[in-house]
C-alpha cells in the first residue's frame, strides 16, 4: 500500500507525497525532516519504526489524531526529527496523511542521511563538473562536532547533478595573502542529489603545529552565505560504479566485503562511500569501518557513522581507535591501528575482500599497509585514496 506524506514547518504545507510501503523519508526542499520504516501488513497496520541509537538526543511522538480518523500527527521534540519512538506503532489506513511539524534547523546528522532510492536521477539533468573551474555559491553552514563545517554549495541550476563519480574528488580553488591554490576534498553528497554539493571539512585553528592554521580552513571559515567559491572536478584514479563494482587506474574488479581505514580527516572519502553503499537496498556489499584518531575529541562525524552503523547492523559496521584515550570509560580500543585490530575489523584475506584506505602517510604505510601485508594480503587489494 501506499501511504500520504505531508511535511510542514509548523504549519505551511512544504511536500506532499505518496510514497510505497518500505523505507521512508520525508524532505523539505533539500533538508531531510525524518525517515524510518513503514510496513503495510495484511490489516493495513502501519508500524512506525524509528533507529533506537538517537545520539543527537531526539525524538518523534505519535500524538492524537488531527481532523479525522484518518489524518494523524507527528510532532518533533528536541534538536531533531528522525522518526517514531522506536517500537511505537499506530493503526492507520494506506492512505492516511501523516503530517510531520518541526521549527527547528535540520542537524547535520538530518542533512546527511540517506536520500530516498532513486537511480533514475543520476541519468537526469545537466553535468555541472567538466574539469573547468566554475562558482558555486554558499547556502548553508553547518557546524559539527570537532571543529567541522558542513559546507553546502549550490550549483547554477537547481536540477544539475554534480556529475562526480563515487570514489573521485573535487578541488577548491582559493587565494590568500600568499597567493593562489587549491585543496582536495571528497563531498559528502550523492549524485543523485540534485541542486547542490555538500563538503565537510575539519578546520584547523592556530597551533604549534600549524601556527597559521590551516590555510583552506581560514579560507572557508570566513565564508558567509551568499559567498561562492571555485570547484573543478572530478578527479582521481578510484571509482566506485555500483554493487561491489570496482575500478583503480585500469584494473575492474567486483568485491562483497569493503573494509575502510581512515586515519583523522581521512573519514571524508569514506564517509562518501558508505553512503553511496547503504543507499542502494540492493547493494549487499559489506562494509567495515576502523577509524583511528590521535584523541576522542578529534573523531569526525562518529554520530552520523553510528547512525549508518544502527541502521544498517547487517551491511556496516564501525570501530574507533585513539593513540591517546583522555577518559577513563573510553569504550574503544586504545593505541595505534594494529594486526590485532586488523584481523578483527577488517575481512578477511579471500577472494572478494578489498582494503581501501585514507588517512596520513604514516597512517597509511606504518600502521596500515606493513602490517596487512604481514597478513597476507597482496597488494592489489590494498588501494590509498
Amino acid at each position: 500500500g501506499f501511504v500520504r506524506f505531508v511535511a510542514s514547518l509548523g504549519g505551511p504545507v512544504l511536500r506532499e507525497t505518496l510514497v510505497p510501503a518500505g523505507p521512508f523519508i520525508v524532505l523539505a526542499g533539500a533538508s531531510l525532516l525524518a525517515e524510518g520504516m513503514l510496513n503495510s501488513q495484511s490489516d493495513e497496520q502501519l508500524c512506525l519504526q524509528s533507529d533506537p541509537r538517537q545520539g543527537w538526543n531526539s525524538r518523534v511522538e505519535a500524538g492524537a489524531p488531527d481532523f479525522d480518523n484518518n489524518h494523524h500527527q507527528v510532532s518533533g521534540v528536541g534538536d531533531g526529527l528522525n522518526g517514531v519512538d522506536s517500537g511505537a506503532t499506530k493503526k492507520l489506513s494506506s492512505t492516511s496523511h501523516l503530517r510531520v511539524n518541526t521549527a527547528l534547523e535540520p542537524s547535520v546528522v538530518n542533512s546527511l542521511r540517506l536520500p530516498r532510492f532513486a537511480p533514475h536521477i543520476a541519468s537526469r539533468g545537466a553535468v555541472f563538473l567538466d574539469k573547468t573551474r566554475k562558482k558555486v555559491q554558499l547556502v548553508q553552514k553547518l557546524p559539527t562536532a570537532q571543529n567541522g563545517v558542513l559546507f553546502r554549495f549550490a550549483l547554477p541550476d537547481e536540477l544539475a547533478r554534480l556529475g562526480l563519480p563515487i570514489g573521485k574528488h573535487i578541488k577548491i580553488h582559493a587565494t590568500d595573502d600568499k597567493g593562489a591554490f587549491e585543496r582536495k576534498f571528497t563531498p559528502a553528497s550523492l549524485d543523485t542529489e540534485l541542486g547542490y554539493v555538500d563538503v565537510i571539512v575539519k578546520l584547523y585553528a592556530k597551533c604549534e603545529a600549524f601556527p597559521a592554521g590551516g590555510r583552506m580552513s581560514a579560507v572557508l571559515d570566513k565564508l558567509q552565505v551568499g559567498d561562492t567559491v571555485e570547484i573543478s572536478g572530478p578527479y582521481g584514479l578510484f571509482q566506485y560504479h555500483n554493487r561491489g563494482i570496482i575500478s583503480y587506474k585500469r584494473c575492474k574488479g567486483k568485491f562483497n566485503r569493503i573494509g575502510l581505514l581512515a586515519g583523522g580527516s581521512g573519514i571524508t572519502p569514506m564517509l562518501q562511500l558508505i553512503r553511496a553503499v547503504l543507499h542502494d537496498p540492493f547493494d549487499t556489499t559489506q562494509l567495515s569501518l576502523l577509524y583511528a584518531n590521535h584523541c576522542e575529541e578529534d573523531i569526525f562525524v562518529c554520530e552520523l557513522l553510528d547512525h549508518f552503523a544502527a541502521l544498517h547492523p547487517s551491511r556496516f559496521r564501525v570501530h574507533y581507535t585513539v593513540s591517546n584515550a583522555t577518559s577513563r570509560n573510553w569504550p574503544f580500543s586504545r593505541g595505534r591501528v594494529s594486526e590485532r585490530l586488523l584481523r578483527k575489523w577488517m575481512p578477511p584475506n579471500e577472494a572478494g575482500a578489498l582494503i581501501l584506505m585514507c588517512g596520513p602517510p604514516g597512517f597509511v604505510e606504518a600502521a596500515c599497509c606493513a602490517n596487512l601485508k604481514r597478513m597476507g594480503y597482496s597488494r592489489d587489494v590494498l588501494i590509498e585514496f
